[in-house]
């Protein structure tokens, strides 16, 4: 009887602490759930570039996807779509024209070659956003310390409100 008691308290400890989890940690909504906006932009060749290759199609990506994190647009999903196409999805964002816009329009993405001398500049500048993009994983992973730090002390007085039950006595 005391181990069927025990089993049941601990089985309705887990299920608290799932509930609070749940309840504390939010669930982004995708572009299925929230509804938003998909768009497909086709890279054509120019004079310039008369072939699109992998490495035109992911520039045109990086600066699609500048585009849209400068504006704060939640999870959107950047991707490329063949030799020539890149899928955009943009949670939130209800009106395809507004979409459209976010992206700046109809603007052309033109490619140029280098000017000369400036592989300096080019390389600090990709060493600076490195050094960013670890900075931003740091916060990130202090963010979630700090999110497991609260799940611990919820747990922690789950444990013990169970374990108080435990010990009180039973009246019948």
């Amino acid at each position: 009887m005391q181990r069927q008691r025990s089993l049941l308290i601990l089985i309705l400890v887990l299920i608290i602490a799932a509930i609070t989890v749940i309840a504390t940690i939010p669930i982004p909504l995708g572009l299925d759930l929230r509804g938003g906006s998909q768009l497909t932009i086709q890279v054509k060749p120019s004079a310039e570039i008369p072939q699109i290759t992998e490495r035109e199609l992911e520039g045109v990506k990086k600066v699609v996807e500048g585009r849209i994190n400068g504006l704060g647009v939640s999870e959107p999903l950047i991707q490329t779509v063949g030799a020539d196409k890149i899928l955009v999805q943009l949670p939130g964002v209800n009106d395809p024209e507004q979409a459209e816009r976010v992206l700046g329009g109809t603007a052309q993405l033109e490619f140029r070659t280098q000017k000369p001398n400036t592989e300096t500049q080019l390389l600090a500048y990709q060493a600076s956003r490195v050094e960013l993009k670890a900075k931003q994983e740091e916060l990130k992973r202090v963010q979630i310390k700090q999110q497991l730090s609260r799940i611990k002390k919820i747990y922690k007085k789950i444990i013990k409100r169970s374990q108080n039950c435990l010990k009180a006595p039973i009246h019948r």
